[in-house]
Order: C-alpha cells, then structure tokens, then sequence
C-alpha cells in the first residue's frame, strides 16, 4: 500500500481507501449550502452538504444503531491488530463523544498505531487513532471499542469535505507564526460549530474546497456577512493571494462557466448574495468537458505518440521553481551568485510560484571566485515570501536612503540606499556599496511614517549602555523592545498588491529631489536625542494627487504596450504569460496577463471610466 502526506493529511492510493471519496462541488456551483461538522482551525473546517448529505447521514446514524441493538456489529478480532501488522484505512465503527457528551458509534478507518510505550489500555487492547469519515476529526481509541463495519455502510461515501478559507491567513502579530492563534481557532469553533452557512466556492485543489463563508443576518437587515472578511476586521487574519493551483482552478471554473452560458444562452445557476435566497448550481455538461480544457495533451495528440529510438542529451536535473539569485550593491552588478553547494538554499525552490513579489537571502559570508566573476554566498537563510520584505527591511535598516518618485510624481517608485553623499561635491560617500532598489509594492507616505517610527525606537535601543545619562533602565527596555516588535510586525502584515517594479531615470545619484519637495520628518523636542542617531529618519516627498490627466496618460502607456506587444508577430505566445498591471482609470490592481488586458481595455466598463475622465479634464477637475 503506498501512502503519501500532503501537509498534515495522509494521501491513500485510490485502490487502498476504505470508503468512497467525498463528492465536491460541481464545475458550475458557484454556491454551496453546508453544515460545519468540525473546525480544525480558524481557517480549515470540515463541513457536509445540507440536504442529501445530510439526510445520508441521519441514514448512517440510523443503520448503525440498528446494528448496535441487533448485535450485528460484532467486536474485531484480536488477530488483526497482533504484531507488527496494522490494517490501515480499513472501515470500522469507532466510539466518540457528540456535542452533549454522550459516546456514540461512527463511521471511521483505521489511520494508524499510537507509537509510544504506553501503546496498550488497561483493557489489553492497542491504542489507534481512527479518522471519523463523516465528521472530518481524528481521535484514539482502543482497538477493543472498535466494531466490524455494517456491508451497507461499506458503499456510502465520505461526507466529510475538507474546506479552507479563501484569501486568508494567519496575522503574524497574533502568534508569531505561520499558525492560527489560540484566541482565532476558539473564535472560529465558537461561531462556526454545528451552524448552517452559505459557501461561495473558489477553487477545489487536492480534495481541499477554498470557500467564502457566508452568514445569513436576521432580519430586518436580510443580508449576508462573510465571514472571511471578519476573521480580519476582528484581527486574527490579513489578505493574502491564492496559491497558483487554486488560481488556476478557478480560472478553469470560470471559462467552463462561460461556454456553459454560450452553449445554453445563459447561466443555469446563480448566487445571488443579495437576495433572501440562495439557490444551488448544479452541472448541466459532464464533468470530462472540463478535464479535458485542464490536460497537458489532448487525446488526439497523445494517441500518436510513439516511442523513439532517437537519442537526446538531457541537461539538468533544473527545475522550472529554482530560485535565482542576485546581488544588490553596484560593485557587484552583472557577477553570478551561487549558494555553497552543503546549503539547502543551493537548490532552493520557489513554493509560492503564484507569488510575484522579491525574495530575500540573507548571507553572513560571502567570497568572490578566482575569475571575479561568481560570489559564492554561506551560511545563508531565505527570509519568508512576505509581500514587500526586502523594501521594508532595506529602508528599515539601511543608513540613508532617497526616496525616487514616478515621472509624474504621484507615487513612489523606489529608493538609492546607502551611506549618503558629500553635501558639497554629490559624490557618493561609498559608491561601491549602494543600492538602487525598485518597489515592487505600492508605497506611500504612511508607509514611510511607519518605517520611521521603528528606526525611532531602534535609535532609542541602541542609546548609550545602561546607567548612562538618558539611557533606558531595564523595565523601560522591555517596554521600548515589545514595541518595537509589535510595530514591525505591523509592518509585515499589512496587505500589500504586487506592482510591476519601475526603473530609476537616475541610478545610482543622490539627492536628485529638491530640497523644497522635500517631506522632513518632525521629532519632539522631549524626544531628541543627543548627538547623532545610528538611523537618522527618513525624508519623504510630497507626492502629487492623481489627476485626470496623469490617470489617462497612464492608461495610454498600458494601451500602447498592448498594442505593441500584438503587432509583434510573436506577441501570441505571451497572451497566457503573466505581466501583472494594472489599470489606473478603473482603479483595477491586477490585471495577470496579457489576455486579461486585453479583454479589460475592451470592457463597457473601461470604455465608460475612460470617457468619464475625459470630461472631468475637460471641466478641469
């Protein structure tokens, strides 16, 4: 038997699983009415569907007790579970405790053998954890309590579903970590528990349903909240993008949706999260149509390969998600980086290919080859794929930097970092050392204001030793370090859009902005500090509004690099590449591909927000 792990959950072979697989929702259900069985977390639960699953259920519970009373379901033999064998994934009935307390029997299979000393009850028998198919937990049992599987409940599949919250993950300020907190997962099982909701389904990847939870309001108010949206307002989760599977499987439900409209001259079902009721999809065209848009090859393709004797040189192994690494400073622009081949980052994998944003390796040591022309980079760590990171962490604890705006001076499009320039000469004070960097996330001001309040308290942490005049003392250090903590961690979890990286007109020049745009940042005098600061604040600049103006000059550039990349004679191969633009007269943050502008630059919608500009430029708003 071959079992594999994806995660926390075990992957069975299809020919191992006791029971048949759960069904998920159709290619055109765009809503799903569901019963939440069991949370696991604030962001993965395991939910039935409400109606046939549900009165499939009450059947289980039913057939089960029948057998219990009758003596059908006899005991399982001592035998099977003697040695070192252990029937895996085989059907049983398990006890566990309902919402009162009370121990009933269920549907379960065996998961695995408790390994540890005290592997045995008092009753003789072994410790097992079992998998309840129909309520989505695990517990451990003693191989005594357990059941033969009545024939009849053999066939019924698994109601259980597992599902996750879409567009969500844990805030790192909430449990320093990847994991939900305490106070999030007793918040989700206390709202979610046992309750009816309506799902809007995202994407299925692995088995794995990514929904929108929706709540239903009691009257008068007759509107639906989502659930997902209050995981953050309450302070337990931020935005986050879908992996690309998940992207692309909802891409896929959306194309099948459309040829089913086209084919059938409208939508045969839709969610209507507005109205008192919600009706369910259901699927009007096999469910190979839609495989068949998602295979690599098509059949008639496929069918005449035919194996060859030709032989050909294989290079690699390469990946397709191996990362590539480059150096930031100018001495070594244009050199190759390599990790030690002992490091695990010597073949690091990007896990979050969805993900566009800059990653950053940090290296405690680094040595440049005989030729000068590769830097070979040790004991390194590959800092986490947090959106903006290496912005956020160049500007936090860098010297100086100087904030580069756009050509139009609405926004800012990066920073020179480094120890400065000589006032006098503008020559830089350290060339070989300083960085250009381009922003690959929208930046402003406040942004700005945040950074400076860490390299604030950084300053006031790095004043002088203890006992010093105008130092800390111990309590206040504390105070000043959770702070401190809390403020970058405000920084990390805020939801930041990717933005296309834009390149300097001046790399490398210092103090190119005059004085007088110039945002300079303002201290109390109680809150000075005497003599210089390790990190001096920040200087921002005053950005400019958008305008009509500036938003149809900026719509312009992204029709003309459209029509560029079409009159190109091979532009069509990169209708499917991703881009990610953006659209400023709609105000639309992503557009992934070409063929998604495209289709957006040829909207009603676009066409309407455009005209709208023109006239507020003609009345001069």
């Amino acid at each position: 038997m071959v079992s594999l792990w994806y995660g926390s959950r075990r992957i069975l072979s299809a020919s191992a699983c006791g029971f048949k697989p759960a069904e998920l929702p159709l290619a055109d259900q765009l809503s799903w009415k569901i019963k939440v069985v069991y949370v696991e977390n604030a962001g993965r639960l395991w939910v039935i569907s409400e109606g046939a699953s549900t009165e499939t259920l009450h059947f289980v519970i039913s057939t089960i007790n029948l057998a219990l009373s009758s003596d059908d379901a006899l005991p399982i033999p001592a035998q099977k579970f003697a040695g070192e064998g252990l029937p895996v994934n085989e059907p049983v009935l398990a006890p566990r405790h309902d919402a009162s307390g009370a121990v009933i029997y269920a549907r379960a299979q065996i998961e695995s053998l408790r390994s540890s000393p005290k592997s045995h009850d008092k009753n003789g028998g072994k410790i097992i954890k079992v998998f309840f198919v129909d309520y989505g937990h695990s517990a451990l049992v003693s191989s005594s309590s357990l059941k033969q599987m009545p024939e009849v409940l053999v066939s019924v599949p698994r109601l259980a579903v597992e599902c996750s919250l879409s567009h969500v993950r844990p805030v790192s300020s909430s449990c320093g970590g990847a994991a939900w907190s305490d106070a999030a997962n007793h918040f989700a099982s206390t709202r979610l528990s046992d309750k009816t909701f309506i799902a809007k389904v995202y994407s299925v990847v692995h088995d794995v349903v990514r929904i929108e939870l929706y709540d239903k309001l009691p009257p008068p108010v007759n509107q639906f909240k989502c659930f997902n949206s209050f995981l953050i307002q309450k302070g337990f989760a931020v935005l986050a993008q879908e992996s690309l599977e998940s992207q692309d499987d909802h891409r896929s439900r959306q194309q099948y949706m459309n040829s089913a409209n086209r084919i059938y001259g409208g939508p045969r079902s839709a969610s209507c999260f507005g109205s008192s009721e919600l009706t369910l999809g259901f699927s009007y065209l096999p469910r190979s149509s839609v495989l068949s848009t998602l295979s690599p090859v098509p059949d008639s393709i496929s069918s005449c390969i035919r194996p060859t004797r030709n032989k050909s040189r294989l290079m690699g192994p390469y990946s397709p998600l191996q990362l590539q690494f480059h150096c930031l400073q100018f001495a070594t622009q244009g050199k190759k980086v390599c990790v030690e081949c002992d490091s695990i980052n010597s073949t690091a994998l990007d896990m979050e290919p969805q993900n566009p944003h800059d990653r950053l390796l940090v290296s405690s040591f680094v040595s440049v080859t005989g030729d000068q022309q590769r830097l070979i980079a040790r004991n390194t760590t590959l800092m986490p794929a947090v959106p903006g990171l290496l912005s956020i962490c160049c500007l936090t604890f860098c010297h100086l930097a100087n904030m580069r705006v756009s050509e139009d001076g609405c926004e800012y499009t990066g920073a020179i970092i480094g120890l400065g320039a000589d006032p006098e000469t503008g020559f830089p004070v350290y060339p070989d050392e300083d960085i250009e960097l381009a922003f690959d996330i929208p930046f402003t001001n406040l942004d700005l204001e945040k950074i400076n309040k860490v390299r604030y308290l950084l300053n006031w942490l790095l004043y002088g030793p203890v006992g010093r005049r105008g130092a800390l003392d111990s309590a206040a250090r504390a105070e000043r370090q959770k702070h401190l903590r809390s403020s970058l961690l405000e920084l990390l979890d805020e939801h930041r859009p990717y933005k296309r990286p834009v390149a300097s007109r001046t790399p490398y020049k210092w103090n190119v902005i005059p004085s007088s745009s110039l945002l300079m940042p303002i201290t109390k005098p109680e809150e000075m500090l005497e003599g210089a600061p390790v990190y001096p604040l920040h200087c921002g600049v005053i950005l400019r509004p958008h305008t009509p103006s500036t938003l149809l000059q900026r719509t312009a550039a992204l029709a003309r690099d459209y029509a560029d990349m079409m009159c190109n004679s091979s532009g069509s191969r990169y209708m499917s590449s991703r881009i990610w633009e953006r659209c400023y007269a709609c105000d639309k943050q992503l557009l992934l591909t070409m063929q998604d502008v495209g289709h957006h630059l040829t909207s009603d919608k676009h066409r309407q927000n455009l005209q709208t500009l023109k006239l507020m430029k003609q009345d001069g708003l």
